[in-house]
């Protein structure tokens, strides 16, 4: 999950969204993003370029050890 500011620019309205896919086309890193603004089934595909331009911070990744299976957070 990254923080990313909206298309007018505006950083106080920034959201989080979600990096479910990160892949090579053309030579050039492209990211799949879950964005719930936009709708649970809609996927937006974003250039590395793109997404630098929009993202406000860095953000949260998960790696689960291999082999095991993560914890619900419950």
């Amino acid at each position: 999950m990254v923080n990313v500011v909206p298309q007018d620019g505006d950083v106080t309205g920034g959201h989080q969204v979600l990096l479910s896919k990160a892949f090579q086309h053309g030579g050039e890193t492209w990211y799949e993003v879950v964005d719930s603004n936009q709708g649970p089934q809609r996927r937006l595909y974003v250039s590395s370029k793109e997404l630098n331009a929009m993202l406000q911070e860095t953000g949260v990744a998960f790696r689960p050890e291999l082999g095991t299976t993560p914890k619900l957070l419950r």
